[in-house]
């Protein structure tokens, strides 16, 4: 049995408050990621595991057979995408970091079309050309991360982790909007991080990264990235339920604003002029695409 492609979707004041929610949300999630004493792996691992015990009282069945596959997919892409992201933001400023994975929403509008059946317009290929260009800007400049040891060096390490983040966080993107047309966001969620657990404590145990939580140290940061990271994946998923995928993707470009408000009032982390045009270009390519929904 074929997955039915989801009909058109439009722009509601809902989603829309969820497409803002999910990256302010996250932004603030940072602070308690860069607090853990973890891996990187291991960090998101348990943050997904007081995810599922937040969430999971709710959920009473399994998805349909059908979207086991998908759900794989979404769980896999997922658990990449928080490995690779929350390594990547350990080394790079929240800013450059932010502005890096920004190339994912043209991933998603080449990917949404034959999957999802979304065709962009000119219009929102026009905003993806802008937002591409803002995100070269500093791809090749990366600042390291504020209040740390690490290097320039290390920040292009950061930024080639955040690089690959952009790919697979675009197939997470799809592959959600799709389930997400015969799934509600909370069950979309809680099986996606189920799926996700053991992806993320595999990578943390082979990359020889500290797991054990042996304190309060330890304890807190992963609750706080549960609650408000949690809350941002749920709002992200109401949105893809309820707005097309490649608009939706730039909607959650709004992340470089908090991402770049947490990284210098808590890091004092510089807003340098290339993030200042970066930012601009992108956000100019989502006013230049969201124009045109409101028009269509």
């Amino acid at each position: 049995m074929a997955i039915p492609i989801p009909t058109v979707k439009t722009a509601s004041a809902d989603a829309i408050a969820a497409l803002v929610a999910g990256p302010a949300l996250g932004a603030v999630g940072l602070i308690f990621n860069r607090a853990s004493p973890l891996g990187p792996s291991a960090t998101a691992g348990w943050r997904m595991l007081f995810s599922l015990l937040l969430t999971g009282w709710k959920i009473r069945s399994l998805p349909p057979r059908p979207l086991w596959g998908w759900m794989g997919f979404a769980g896999l892409f997922y658990a990449a995408d928080l490995a690779l992201w929350y390594g990547a933001i350990m080394r790079t400023s929240l800013m450059s970091a932010t502005l890096i994975i920004n190339i994912y929403p043209a991933i998603v509008a080449l990917l949404a079309w034959p999957l999802l059946g979304e065709k962009p317009t000119r219009r929102l290929t026009m905003g993806l050309v802008l937002t591409l260009c803002g995100g070269a800007v500093v791809a090749l400049r990366p600042q390291a991360a504020g209040g740390s040891a690490f290097t320039p060096e290390d920040a292009y390490v950061g930024a080639i982790l955040t690089f690959c983040a952009a790919f697979v966080y675009a197939g997470y993107t799809v592959v959600t909007s799709r389930v997400t047309g015969e799934l509600s966001s909370t069950t979309a969620t809680f099986w996606t991080n189920l799926i996700a657990l053991p992806i993320l404590f595999a990578i943390a145990f082979i990359s020889g990264e500290k797991i054990q939580i042996t304190g309060w140290a330890a304890l807190w940061p992963v609750l706080g990235l549960a609650v408000f990271g949690g809350v941002a994946q749920l709002s992200f998923a109401y949105a893809l339920q309820r707005l097309p995928a490649a608009f939706a993707a730039m909607g959650s470009h709004l992340s470089l604003i908090f991402t770049g408000l947490v990284g210098w009032a808590v890091y004092s982390e510089p807003i340098t002029l290339e993030h200042l045009i970066g930012g601009g270009l992108i956000i100019g390519g989502l006013v230049w695409a969201r124009e045109k929904r409101k028009r269509d």
